[in-house]
């Protein structure tokens, strides 16, 4: 899949999450993502869950009211990192997925 395409669909998976990631359960909305998409070109499981770890850790930072720059502190992330993953233009990597969960479950 071409870098601006999965950049497209990871923005899209971002809005469909926002919208409707609390009526749905994670499987449902990994169904619908990969619907119509074919099997080389569906979003991974792993990429699916990162996208609806973002929208989570985004809700709870604006329900507890944080700044950018105390969550970039909090995770140990630059400015740009933060707005990368916010924005959807790449995926949190293995030590920020652990980071953004451990903040998820205090």
């Amino acid at each position: 899949m071409a870098l601006e395409d999965k950049d497209f669909i990871l923005r899209q998976v971002k809005q469909l999450a926002r919208g409707l990631g609390m009526m749905l359960s994670k499987n449902t909305l990994k169904e619908l993502v990969n619907y119509e998409q074919s099997e080389a070109d569906s979003l991974s499981d792993e990429d699916i869950e990162a996208i609806i770890l973002m929208i989570d850790v985004e809700s709870k930072a604006r329900r507890e009211n944080l700044s950018e720059k105390e969550l970039t502190e909090q995770f140990g992330m630059t400015n740009e990192d933060w707005k990368s993953l916010t924005q959807g233009s790449r995926l949190p990597t293995t030590v920020e997925s652990k980071a953004l969960t451990d903040y998820l479950s205090s």
